[in-house]
């Protein structure tokens, strides 16, 4: 076995197809020259902003998260529709979601959000922001605005009032980049 690690796909068979995602289970050559199979959830990749208003405080959205059981408090997030750039759909769902529309919109970070079985890759902007209207969330989707002092966030991710992996990732790349208060050591065991 050389220090290549890559596998390659031998068949692949389309188990499931949805409305926002397919399943597929894929046999591939492992570097050994075995093979093995992979499950893989096939998805449309997304984006996530972390909108920060002139005063500091960061606009979160909470929600009620179906696979999860429990309400979470989360950046406004959501996937890219087909044709659409990525600062569009970070400029869509920051509208949809908050009301809000970008005074400027950087994107900051790219990432897989579970790629031990999943295709999606999420672009993490931050935008300073100013009020537009009202929030117009799809049909399906009920959110309620809710606001963060940034020095807040450590509580909140210490405290488990944030538990969403975009989230602690836009929160904590904002801590990072602003100079805030990020627990040393870790979080005090509760």
């Amino acid at each position: 076995m050389d220090n290549n690690l890559t596998e390659s796909t031998v068949s692949s068979d389309t188990v499931y197809e949805g409305r926002i995602l397919s399943v597929h289970r894929d046999v591939v050559t492992l570097p050994n020259g075995r093979t093995a199979t992979r499950e893989i959830v096939v998805t449309r990749d997304s984006v996530a902003v972390v909108p920060i208003l002139p005063d500091g405080r960061v606009v979160m959205v909470r929600q009620y998260r179906y696979a999860g059981g429990e309400e979470l408090l989360e950046i406004p997030a959501g996937r890219i529709e087909p044709g659409e750039d990525p600062e569009q759909a970070a400029r869509r769902e920051l509208l949809e979601e908050t009301g809000l529309e970008p005074i400027r919109l950087q994107q900051v970070a790219g990432f897989f959000l579970a790629v031990g079985f999943a295709t999606e890759f999420m672009r993490l902007y931050v935008a300073q922001v100013r009020e537009a209207g009202d929030a117009a969330p799809d049909e399906d989707e009920f959110v309620r605005t809710e606001f963060l002092h940034p020095e807040d966030i450590p509580d909140a991710i210490c405290g488990l009032r944030i538990r969403d992996g975009k989230t602690l990732s836009g929160l904590l790349f904002m801590a990072w980049t602003r100079g805030l208060p990020v627990p040393q050591g870790g979080c005090p065991a509760s």
